[in-house]
Formats: C-alpha cells, sequence, structure tokens
C-alpha cells in the first residue's frame, strides 16, 4: 500500500443541516436536508436543542430503493454519533465501489475526523484485505474511488484478520405475547440455540427497513436499544433474514435485569408500516444484553447463542459465546456453562411469586403469569 498517495486527497462535503422547518419532531425519517450539492433526503435522529443538527443515522444525497444511498456515483453508507452535525466517537462508513469492489471504515471519528480503527477492502472477487490503521485526525475519509483511504495516515499494519475479543455475554430472552387484553402466559419457544456470526444493524438501532440486509442474513444482528419498540426491530431484522436478534443497552448504569421484557405479536402500532410488515410473527430467537456487554459485539465474531433449561420464573436466561479469532473453547456441557454464568446479582427477583410484572415493547410495566416451570 503506496502511504503517499493518501497525502493528497479532496475534503469531505461539509456536514449537511436540516431545512429550517423539516425537522419538527425529534426524530423522523425522510427528512429533507442541505448539503454542498443541493437539498438531501436524511434517515435519522435530529438535536432539536442543539441547532438541528443530526446526531444519529445515515445521510445521502439522493436515494436510490431500500437503503442503498447514492453519492456521487458511489453507493455510500455512513453512519454513527453526530455531534454538531460531525460524527464523533464510534462510526461506520462503507463505500461500494462500481467494478472496483468495496471498502469500509469501522473505528472512532473526532470532529467527522477519523482517528483509530480498522480499514477493509473486498475486491468483486471477493478477496479481503486489512489494515489496522491510524490517521492524524486532520481530514476527513474522501469517497474519491481511486484513493485507498483518502485521509492523512499516520501509522498502518496490514492485518490477517480482524482480532475479536473472546467473552461470556450474560442474556435474557426476550418474552413473545401476544396483543390481548388480561392475563396471558409468557412464551419463550423461539428461544433457541443459534450459532452464527454477529452483525451490526444498519442503521444501528433497527429502527427501519436494514440498509445492509446481504450482510444480516443467516447472521446473529445487534441493534441498540431505543428509537422503536422492541418489535419493530424485530420485524426489521426478521424482513434481513436474521438468524437471531441481539439488542443492547444504551444506559451503561443499568447494573442488573429488573425486569423480563417482553414482544407483543400480532398488529403492529403505526400506519408507516408496509402490510408484510403490519403483523409480527416471531420467528428467531431474541435477547436482550446489558450496556456493559456491548464492547464483546465486534462484527464478524463468532457467537453461540444459548439457554438455560430452566430458569427462575417469569425469566429465561442465556449467554451469547463470543469466540476470538485463534481460541476456541470446547463447551463440554453447554447449558450448565451458561446457568453457570449467572449469580443472584444479575437478576432483581424482588418481585417473587407466580405473577410478575414485566415492561412492554412499549415501556408500560403490566402483571403477566409466569412461564409454567
Amino acid at each position: 500500500m503506496n502511504g503517499a498517495n493518501t497525502q493528497n486527497q479532496a475534503e469531505g462535503p461539509t456536514p449537511p443541516k436540516p431545512i429550517p422547518g423539516s425537522c419538527s419532531l425529534t426524530y423522523r425519517r425522510n427528512v429533507t436536508i442541505q448539503t454542498d450539492d443541493g437539498p438531501a433526503m436524511y434517515w435519522g435522529e435530529i438535536d432539536t436543542e442543539n441547532g438541528g443538527h443530526m446526531k444519529n443515522g445515515v445521510w445521502t444525497e439522493r436515494r436510490n430503493g431500500k437503503g442503498t444511498t447514492l453519492w456521487r456515483e458511489l453507493q455510500c453508507e455512513h453512519s454513527g454519533v453526530y455531534v454538531n452535525g460531525c460524527m464523533e466517537g464510534p462510526g461506520y462508513l462503507r463505500i461500494a465501489r462500481p467494478g472496483n469492489g468495496s471498502a469500509r471504515f469501522i473505528g472512532e471519528f473526532k470532529n467527522d475526523c477519523p482517528t483509530t480503527g480498522i480499514w477493509q477492502e473486498v475486491s468483486e472477487a471477493g478477496v479481503e484485505a486489512l489494515w489496522e490503521v491510524s490517521y492524524d485526525g486532520s481530514s476527513r475519509i474522501s469517497l474519491d474511488p481511486n484513493l485507498r483511504f483518502g485521509a492523512k495516515v499516520a501509522r498502518e499494519r496490514q492485518i490477517d484478520k480482524q482480532p475479536t475479543k473472546e467473552g461470556i455475554i450474560r442474556v435474557i430472552g426476550l418474552a413473545v405475547r401476544p396483543t390481548l387484553p388480561g392475563e396471558v402466559e409468557l412464551c419463550y419457544e423461539h428461544c433457541k440455540p443459534i450459532n452464527s456470526k454477529l452483525v451490526w444493524a444498519r442503521p444501528p438501532h433497527a429502527d427501519c427497513t436494514l440498509f445492509n440486509p446481504d450482510e444480516v442474513r443467516g447472521k446473529v444482528v445487534v441493534a441498540k436499544r431505543g428509537l422503536v419498540d422492541f418489535g419493530r426491530k424485530l420485524l426489521f431484522a426478521q424482513q434481513a433474514g436474521a438468524m437471531a436478534l441481539l439488542i443492547v443497552g444504551q444506559d451503561p448504569s443499568e447494573s442488573m435485569y429488573h425486569q423480563p421484557l417482553v414482544i407483543y405479536t400480532g398488529p403492529q402500532p403505526g400506519d408507516d408500516l408496509p402490510p408484510e410488515l403490519a403483523t409480527l410473527a416471531v420467528e428467531i430467537p431474541a435477547v436482550y444484553a446489558l450496556n456493559r456487554f456491548e464492547g464483546l459485539c465486534d462484527e464478524g465474531a463468532d457467537c453461540f447463542l444459548h439457554f438455560e433449561t430452566s430458569s427462575p420464573p417469569p425469566w429465561k436466561l442465556g449467554a451469547a459465546y463470543i469466540k476470538a479469532e485463534r481460541r476456541l473453547r470446547k463447551l463440554r456441557n453447554p447449558e450448565g456453562e451458561a446457568q453457570a454464568q449467572w449469580s443472584e446479582g444479575d437478576l432483581d427477583l424482588s418481585g417473587g411469586g407466580r405473577k410478575a410484572q414485566m415492561v412492554t415493547s412499549d415501556g408500560r410495566i403490566v402483571t403477566l403469569a409466569a412461564t409454567p416451570e
């Protein structure tokens, strides 16, 4: 790789700002924004308290089909956390270059400029090359297809494979309950063991049709909690062909699982869903993990999701084993090992009894019958 070619790159576009009057809601899809090249569409969250800049989401110059964005001649995904219209902290940029494969950067951004992370290139033939990179933080990643990086590289190292962490994520199964009045027994029949790879939803909250269905298909898709209820996230995950859904919390202070969480099946609220998504039938495992486990959710990591054969009612406890690239530990008794990861400090069992309160996917607290032992 020739680092000298990265010194002369075009500056990226000025961060877009919504056109006045186009974002009266805190969160809205299909918001019109103004860029250097004229009006554009924006899917994501608007920071109404800070000048109406983008906060979380993906923005595009033109919309083309379901989740594909066109940026000049390139198909591009750009998602992360935005501060004053600029990416700040963890972010993701993927560029699909017609006839020349694709490239993506997963890492940290500072004032819209990349700092450290992983740069991946995939040729048209599917050959992958990876670099662990550090940028000097002075420029954005250019979208020029002729440039490998398009930002000033301070240090780079080609690697064989993106390293992944090894660990165990304690999860709770999301209970299923039909949209019916009164007391209904919880159902966890969908919580079955799964062995696949992790992939993050695009957008990361899985609050609309996923932009990366080809990557999600057959994988355990990871999504952040918030913006929409669990039912919608599951709808979009299943639509994309996911094998399982892992939702991670957003509150770092959440130290234990206080109440079981439930997804309502049947007709879904809202008139913005297409007919094929208006009714939810749960077809794949869906679980929730505390925010502190997000660091183990590396894209591409091998994941073995398993559940205990018995859990204190009305819970369904499980564990997601994240396997390191070069050290795979054979599990002698997966169910027993899943159970061994839990302690009394993980669950709030103060409710007790055969009946327990539960937080529904739309935030309401109801009393439900526990799953039979």
